[in-house]
This record gives C-alpha cells, structure tokens and sequence, in this order.
C-alpha cells in the first residue's frame, strides 16, 4: 500500500506509522520485535476481539464474536498446517471481511510480501505480469472466472505455487480446469465463520487419490488445533467411519 494512503486510512486512529526501505533491514528488525510488551495487558485473551457477519447455512444473518485466543488457535493452525513461507508474495483478492484476513495476518506473521488488489482476474493478470507471485487466495467463484477468462494465456505464473480456495464449494469443471492450467498448486480449506478460517484442508499432494485421479466432494483432513466429529444428530454419539451424520466442530 501507498505510503500516503496507509497514512491516510490511519487519520485519526490510535497507530504509529513506520516507513522502512526494503533493503534497510527495518523490516527484519521489526520481525524480530513485533510486540510493545507495554501494551499487552489492555485485553486478555478472552475478550472480544473481532465480530464476523455472516448468514450462514441457515440465512439468517448473525454477528459471530471472535475473541484473541480463538484468532491465535486460527494462526497457530495456519502457521502449523500450511506452507507459509518468508519468501513468498501473495496477492489478496477476497475481502478482508471474509477469510482473507486471516491468510494476511498469517503471512505477515511468516514474514512475507503481501500485495492488495481488485478483486477483479484482470487485475490479477496484470500484477502477475510485475510481481513473481508465488501464492494467491480466492473463492472458487473466481477460480472459475480465472479458468475461463481469454486473458489467462497472457498471465505469468512461473513462480506460483500455491492457489488457496473455500468459502463455498467447487465444481468438478472449475477443479479440473484449475488443476490443468495452474498446476499441482491448489489447496482447499474448509471453515465455518464460527470457527473462523481452520477447521480442514487439503494439500495439493491430498488433492490426488491413490490412483493419481482428482479427489472431489472431499473438505480435507482437521487442522492442529480443531476437532472434527460426525455425529449422528438424534443421539449426539460419533458415528462409525463411513456412515453419514451431522458434522461438529
């Protein structure tokens, strides 16, 4: 972002803004020092710190109250099960009132470039044609435009290894389209809104069955730090391996 509209956007707000070169070691020494121990003691780790809108499975529309230690399990469980690494640049296309926000945060606590655009495939073609993008977040929805877009022969995705999809479910057409055009670099994650980002997800590497054919209708394997049982709902018990129920996280 603009150094002038990062300040801007912090007008009136109780921040310090710090311009660092990126070749003037700020950076590193930011990474190093990330937290005023001074200020720790104004919020304890159960009280609130964000409130999610969402209409949910039901449609109904509900604020879901997060508080700091339900965002710290979501980066512990992002930084545990994912490959984040320092060295990546990732472009951010969802809103940051969707699951966006988290994959920022989660990347800037890893160390790396994150770089903000239209939640447009345009613009995202044109940043791959400057930036050498390694990682890129997304809804399926877009997927599916990216795939079919004209442009997409022109975009430069050499570097890119990581296209992390959810918030709704994916075609068959779109996977196999994604999985042909971008290469082995999907990784899909499933969430619940109450649950913030991480409850399952599924590697590139589990995107494949054993017969090497593309695995679909699957949500992945549980995250570190959450609990994935299926239920069967008129007696709350776990059901046996294969049987249906309603899952609980």
């Amino acid at each position: 972002v603009p150094a002038e509209e990062a300040r801007s956007g912090m007008a009136g707000g109780q921040c310090e803004f710090h311009e660092a070169d990126a070749h003037s070691g700020c950076w590193e020494e930011a990474l190093r020092t990330p937290v005023a121990p001074e200020l720790l003691h104004r919020s304890g780790l159960d009280d609130l710190a964000s409130i999610t809108y969402t209409s949910g499975t039901t449609g109904s529309p509900k604020g879901v109250v997060l508080s700091h230690r339900n965002w710290i399990e979501v980066h512990k469980n992002l930084l545990i099960d994912r490959d984040l690494r320092s060295d990546d640049l990732v472009v951010h296309i969802s809103p940051f009132s969707h699951a966006a926000a988290a994959y920022l945060e989660a990347w800037f606590l890893r160390g790396a470039c994150c770089l903000i655009v239209d939640a447009t495939v345009e613009a995202l073609i044109d940043a791959s044609r400057v930036h050498a993008i390694t990682a890129f977040t997304c809804v399926p929805t877009f997927l599916t435009k990216l795939v079919n877009s004209a442009a997409l022969g022109t975009a430069r995705f050499d570097h890119l290894r990581i296209v992390s999809y959810g918030g709704e479910p994916i075609s068959s057409d779109t996977l196999e389209k994604s999985w042909r055009a971008l290469g082995p670099v999907l990784w899909q994650n499933y969430r619940q809104a109450e649950a913030m980002v991480t409850c399952a997800h599924m590697s590139p590497a589990d995107h494949l069955d054993a017969h090497g054919q593309l695995r679909k209708g699957y949500t992945g394997k549980p995250y570190t730090y959450a609990d994935l049982i299926v239920r069967d709902p008129a007696t709350g018990h776990e059901v046996p391996a294969g049987q249906p129920g309603e899952l609980t996280i």
